[in-house]
């Protein structure tokens, strides 16, 4: 009898540990899946207009995803309740579609035409947002992950994008969609720096909006775009070259290329305090 107490006391110890355990799997996977939402573009983009954009679902953003006969994806970030406090409502539609209305499955789509009009021998792209959009793109897309319920409800998504606004070169966006998922943003905007004072060098500029000190690594090729083990970077095309397509290689400049932030806010600093101290001993 004492011994069948004891073992009946260590099972329910053991249930006990594994519920514990549970939970904190399950918490931890649910802190670590985000919905964000990243766009960089060069100033002549209509779309963009040189203005980074970084916004999450902590920010008060609300972002939804259908997948419409499973071979289009159509997403939406908006504020639009309220939630983030900005004076003005702030939207982005994101749509892609598959060739030939193939089911809409993790991997690279190159040669992305205008959706809804761009055929069947071509995926379809779509960006816009903030009254802003086009009658016509060019560009590519790559889905890393896709989850869906039966009627087309998104779990979860992760995908990176590049359009050309009007089929410009010249008017690139490049951004980062993120829906429930654990995948890390592979484009982030550079974090702001304090103004110069009189007494500081000039700063100089690095990609739209932010700048660093010229002593600073200057970022040039954005981060590879695609699945771990893609070739590694070819040279820099002739200058004035558009980005490529996403997975055919870096992007040349004036394509920003994100810094990792905690690198970025580092560098930030430790430039801060010398020019602090510079300051102090003259």
């Amino acid at each position: 009898m004492l011994k069948r107490k004891v073992k009946s006391s260590r099972s329910s110890r053991c249930l006990f540990a594994l519920a514990v355990v549970g939970v904190m799997v399950g918490s931890s996977t649910s802190a670590r899946a985000v919905s964000a939402f990243s766009l960089l573009s060069s100033p002549q983009s209509w779309i963009g207009g040189g203005e980074p954009v970084l916004v999450t679902d902590a920010d008060g953003f609300s972002f939804s995803g259908v997948v419409d006969s499973g071979c289009v994806a159509t997403f939406s970030i908006n504020d639009f309740d309220g939630r983030s406090g900005r004076p003005v409502s702030s939207w982005w539609v994101l749509e892609l579609a598959t060739p030939g209305e193939r089911p809409l499955t993790p991997g690279l789509y190159q040669e992305a035409k205008k959706y809804p009009f761009q055929g069947l021998a071509f995926p379809g792209l779509n960006v816009e947002g903030i009254g802003r959009g086009n009658s016509a793109v060019t560009g590519s897309f790559e889905v890393f992950e896709l989850v869906a319920q039966p009627d087309g409800t998104i779990l979860s998504f992760a995908a990176d994008f590049l359009q050309f606004d009007e089929g410009i070169p010249d008017w690139w966006n490049r951004g980062s969609l993120r829906f429930n998922s654990a995948r890390p943003l592979s484009f982030l905007p550079l974090p702001s720096v304090d103004p110069p004072s009189s007494s500081e060098p000039d700063l100089a500029p690095v990609g739209p909006g932010r700048s660093f000190p010229p002593t600073d690594p200057v970022p040039g090729d954005p981060p590879t775009v695609g699945s771990p083990g893609a070739p590694d970077p070819l040279p820099d095309p002739l200058p004035g070259s558009p980005p490529p397509l996403l997975g055919s290689g870096p992007a040349p400049n004036p394509v920003p290329g994100p810094l990792p932030v905690a690198a970025a806010l580092m560098g930030w600093q430790v430039s801060r305090n010398l020019r602090r101290r510079c300051r102090a001993t003259s």
